[in-house]
């Protein structure tokens, strides 16, 4: 419990607050316009009202909102069941059985974002649309590592001789 007390201490300002400590900023919506994304997520779930919906979450990866997110709600309606079966395809789901599996490839977008505002005047992003423009070759790698090392070569010929040491055959 002390761990946690000196956690919250040092988080309201009553230990010692180093400048990285200082709060975050909120997240202003990400404005309008075209952005290159990747889809990190996609899942079956319901609105607050309870209309089923495909929720696809972006993040973009270029630009001064590179790491920021969009949502895009592919609603699962009579009314909208051409919209939805047109989105769908994008993301290769094709059967009602796959609207509950994983994403399993990492599909590369362009995606246009707009801003969305309440009547009480709060603001928040939504993208509009998106499309497909290709896909990450293993969505699960890290991009910021690169392949790993190949291994040493057991074999002698491949092995350079040390400078200072004079060479010698067995």
């Amino acid at each position: 419990m002390g761990k946690v007390i000196s956690l919250f201490e040092n988080l309201l300002g009553s230990g010692p607050v180093a400048p990285r400590d200082i709060a975050a900023d909120d997240f202003d919506p990400v404005p309008a316009g075209k952005y290159k994304a990747r889809i990190i997520d996609g899942n079956l779930t319901e609105s607050a009202g309870g209309t089923p919906t495909y929720k696809v979450t972006f993040e973009i990866t270029e630009g001064e909102h590179a790491g920021r997110w969009l949502w895009y709600d592919i609603w699962l309606t009579e009314g909208a069941h051409r919209y939805a079966k047109r989105d769908l395809e994008k993301l290769g789901i094709t059967s009602e059985g796959q609207l509950s599996d994983p994403l399993t490839r990492g599909y590369l977008c362009e995606v246009r974002g707009v801003v969305r505002r309440d009547d009480d005047g709060n603001e928040w992003s939504r993208e509009k649309w998106f499309r497909v423009i290709g896909e990450e070759s293993d969505p699960t790698a890290d991009p910021a590592f690169s392949e790993p090392p190949s291994p040493p070569s057991t074999s002698q010929e491949n092995v350079p001789a040390p400078a200072s040491e004079e060479v010698r055959h067995v």
